[in-house]
């Protein structure tokens, strides 16, 4: 698989203000935009009363997030248009698929937000990440589509899910919608592999808008199957994850395991157990499986559904672990081994768009985004996405490819300003980009002995750096007079 450099060499260029470049706006909100997000990328921890600085931009800021002429929509599409042009060096790509919820805190109640929790209002939203499928570097390449909703109060009385399905806004039909949302943004330009995880696990999903497509999707329930019989006259009906115990172990293979709290919420305790980070000895089997229709609420649908299905599972857990086992549910061939592990991988990929919502909410503080309505908190979110992509990029190219060097990532300009203000972890005369990295998260108060650069120090140095390519600029567009009058000020 080639990674072309071309796609990586923006840091220092402007890259993120070039994400919203083309919005559906007229030019003075165009150019607003622009404004916008230069500041926030300086400082995308940072509450909007400290990215701006002066009292009118603050309040140009508000006025353009609850502007009913600026939409969610308008503000996301050049960052997906440029995804789309950065997926067509790719053979093969991957759309991760993924929900999270937005929380905002607070005694007052926020227009057009909906419940969360007993205490807590917010949004949620339902996003693709386009990620490199077959490169170990398993770089982020941008989103291909984000939707965002709320819940509305929760009515009385119990529904079973055969009744929430049949809503108008039944939640679950946003993965279907996604699925369709990104194959219109490809447009054919590559392949397209839909990873998911358990909720993605639908009979309906499975059987129209996947139906032709490629996916990987962790299943979540022990599904009917249908087994033929030694008479081959007639079929009878098993359960999946009977009839994969009896396949054969075809290979052995490890996966790191990350560490996973105890969660608060009763429902997830069963099916999220605490575990602590190891690497897992794990066995790997596959079969094809015909799998029936639901008894119930699906007699419109195709009465059976082909699927191939790999399982992964560790036979002997370290004593007190909760043994590991997925079951992937896949359109890709498994004939032989090399493909089966191919199928294993791209699920291994799935949480990359889990560090993007962080990366949204931890790197860019979007929860501490004091807004008042719904709409300017999405529009606030449009903005944020291309932010938080360029921090997930860069952290991914400091853990997945760094001994690259690193003039093939970061413009020469960035560079300089880096070796000259990087005092913690100063760059060496060849750097590398885990070089770069170290130094830039150094100027965000991140020490080596605390392991990896987390979100909060990699933002931190990030701000910074960007903060002085921009002080750096204005100097260089300034004429030699004007440059003499700021020296004097600076001097007085």
């Amino acid at each position: 698989m080639k990674v072309q450099a071309k796609q990586y060499e923006t840091f220092g260029q402007d890259p993120v203000s070039d994400e919203v470049v083309g919005a559906r706006l007229d030019a003075r909100l165009t150019r607003r935009a622009s404004f916008i997000v230069d500041h926030m990328s300086v400082k995308p921890e940072f509450g909007f009363p400290q990215i701006f600085d002066s009292d009118s931009d603050l309040e140009a800021a508000y006025l353009f997030f609850k502007n009913p002429a600026v939409t969610f929509d308008s503000l996301l599409e050049p960052h997906v248009t440029k995804t789309v042009e950065r997926i067509q060096d790719e053979d093969v790509i991957l759309s991760l698929e993924d929900t999270t919820e937005f929380k905002f805190n607070g005694n007052v109640k926020r227009k057009g937000l909906g419940r969360l929790n007993k205490n807590t209002q917010g949004f949620l939203t339902h996003a693709a990440l386009a990620v490199q499928a077959n490169s170990e570097l398993k770089m982020p390449l941008g989103v291909l589509g984000m939707e965002t909703y709320t819940r509305p109060d929760r009515p009385k009385g119990k529904r079973s899910t055969f009744q929430r399905r049949k809503e108008k806004k039944c939640e679950s039909k946003r993965w279907g919608r996604m699925v369709n949302t990104v194959e219109k943004a490809v447009d054919g330009k590559t392949k397209v592999i839909h990873i998911m995880d358990r909720e993605g696990d639908m009979y309906e999903l499975l059987s129209t808008e996947l139906k032709g497509r490629n996916f990987v999707v962790r299943a979540c329930q022990n599904r009917c199957v249908s087994v033929d019989t030694p008479d081959e006259q007639s079929n009878q009906v098993s359960h999946l994850l009977d009839e994969l115990k009896k396949q054969p172990v075809q290979y052995f293979r490890s996966a790191h395991l990350s560490y996973r709290p105890e969660s608060k919420l009763p429902g997830k305790k069963k099916s999220h157990p605490p575990r602590s980070e190891r690497e897992a000895i794990l066995s790997v089997s596959a079969m094809t499986a015909l799998i029936q229709r639901p008894d119930r609420g699906a007699s419109h649908l195709p009465k059976e559904v082909v699927v191939n299905v790999v399982r992964v599972f560790e036979e002997n857990p370290p004593e007190n672990e909760t043994a590991v086992e997925w079951v992937l549910l896949t359109s890709e061939s498994i004939n032989t081994i090399e493909e089966i592990n191919a199928v294993v991988e791209y699920y291994l990929k799935r949480w990359i768009i889990e560090e993007l919502f962080k990366a949204i909410k931890t790197g860019c503080s979007f929860e501490k985004r004091q807004l008042e309505t719904y709409k300017a908190l999405r529009n606030a979110l449009a903005v944020t996405i291309p932010i938080a992509w360029h921090l997930l990029l860069m952290r991914a190219l400091s853990r997945s490819d760094p001994e690259k060097p690193a003039d093939e990532i970061f413009d020469p300009r960035t560079l300089l300003l880096l070796a000259i203000m990087a005092k913690r972890y100063p760059l060496p005369e060849k750097p590398t980009v885990r070089d770069a990295v170290h130094a830039i998260a150094g100027m965000g108060g991140w020490l080596k002995r605390n392991g990896p650069p987390g979100w909060l120090t990699l933002g931190r140095g990030y701000q910074k750096l960007l903060a002085d390519v921009h002080i750096a600029q204005t100097l260089l567009q300034l004429d030699p007079i004007e440059l003499q009058k700021a020296r004097r000020c600076l001097v007085s």
